[in-house]
């Protein structure tokens, strides 16, 4: 059975993000907070068995780990951990 892992990790730098407005639907520049100042790292998996792949994702693994808040504009958190699990088939005679 072939399998395929790896991890992905993206490090998001500190900035002063954006901040939203719900009255107006806006996106607007703030300084009030900085965004950002953390790595995300995720893991995944393939395994192909005849004619099906089997995907297994885990998305945002370091989550909660730490007093750490994660946001992606300002009062607004990103996803928190997350398990995804996909199945590909190939129907063949």
């Amino acid at each position: 059975f072939p399998v395929t892992i790896g991890i992905d990790v993206t490090l998001w730098t500190p900035y002063s993000g954006y901040g939203f407005m719900p009255a107006t639907g806006v996106f607007y520049l703030q300084n009030k907070k900085e965004v950002g100042g953390f790595p995300m790292a995720g893991f995944f998996a393939d395994l192909k068995i005849k004619s099906a792949t089997i995907t297994i994702r885990v998305d945002h693994l370091n989550a909660g780990m730490g007093t750490r808040e994660y946001y992606g504009a300002w009062r607004y958190p990103l996803q928190g951990r997350s398990l995804k699990i996909g199945v590909r088939w190939f129907l063949v005679d």
